[in-house]
């Protein structure tokens, strides 16, 4: 299987362990080549097919993606690894990319000649605070006909319907989920798992370097080239793509009436299994 989707909430945390999973004791021999691609944007997807027409016949592609499943075509040729965390945290995330874009990149949004529906507000024009970002974020879908189910998620997707989308199809042997629980927990244990499910052998006298390198500390002191181009391309300057993983900062930040209104819509969204899975990671699972 030559492609590979990281899809959701961790997507530059994880392929940066597929990439050093991929080029083991190597240097990769393209990294402008070899590079993720997005596929979210029309834009993206233009420049996505463009470069994996020029793919080394050997290489396995990886495609980054925020989309739900039926928003991208399924195969049973790919494998996808869905990556995510705590819905609350999600959300801070979120808030922290959103209040920080910059300037070029909202253009590069709304520029776009097959944009559909409204242009992309930006943090400032709404007045945003976290707190009313959130209330718009639990209690909002994006106003366009071609979105008309989503009831929240404004001013871009549902982070719920997205779960559900794959969570769906668990059963599948080509999709994997991963959450933030376990890599932070037992990031060694986690890579061993995204390896043996993507087939990919471990060289057992590198790979305590390895993970070292992978844990967020590692990956922000070695200033990861990715990184660094996605970052600049999308926020605003001093600001990184890399933040701290799961914080429970939302029990300060948002109200406990914040808080009772996204577990309401959580139950209503997402099965017991899936929300157990959500909080506490593989092992909530049994």
């Amino acid at each position: 299987m030559k492609t590979i989707f990281i899809c959701n909430a961790g997507t530059h945390w994880t392929d940066e362990i597929i990439r050093k999973l991929k080029f083991q004791g190597v240097s990769d021999p393209s990294p402008q080549l070899t590079a993720p691609l997005w596929v979210d944007f029309y834009q993206q997807r233009q420049i996505a097919l463009d470069k994996i027409s020029q793919y080394p016949t050997d290489h396995r592609r990886v495609l980054l993606t925020h989309l739900p499943l039926h928003s991208i075509q399924y195969s049973t040729k790919a494998k996808y690894i869905f990556v995510s965390r705590d819905g609350r945290d999600v959300f801070l995330s979120l808030a922290r990319h959103y209040a920080n874009i910059s300037p070029a990149r909202y253009e590069y949004i709304n520029s776009n000649p097959n944009r559909i529906g409204d242009p992309f507000p930006t943090w400032d024009e709404q007045g945003y605070t976290i707190p009313s970002f959130f209330d718009d974020w639990i209690n909002k879908g994006w106003n366009s006909e071609y979105r008309a189910e989503q009831t929240d998620g404004y001013p871009m997707w549902s982070f719920f319907d997205v779960v559900k989308s794959y969570w769906d199809f668990n059963h599948l042997e080509n999709v994997l989920f991963v959450n933030y629980i376990d890599l932070i927990s037992d990031l060694d244990g986690s890579i061993r798992r995204m390896a043996k499910f993507l087939e990919i052998p471990i060289q057992e006298d590198n790979f305590a370097d390895l993970v070292q390198s992978l844990t967020f500390e590692g990956m922000k002191a070695a200033k990861n080239l990715q990184q660094e181009i996605t970052s600049k391309d999308i926020f605003k300057e001093g600001v990184t793509i890399l933040n701290k993983g799961r914080t429970e900062n939302w029990k300060t930040e948002l109200t406990e009436a914040q808080l009772a209104r996204y577990d309401e819509v959580l139950q209503v969204k997402l099965s017991s299994e899936c929300i157990r899975w959500l909080v506490g990671g593989v092992s909530s699972l049994g």
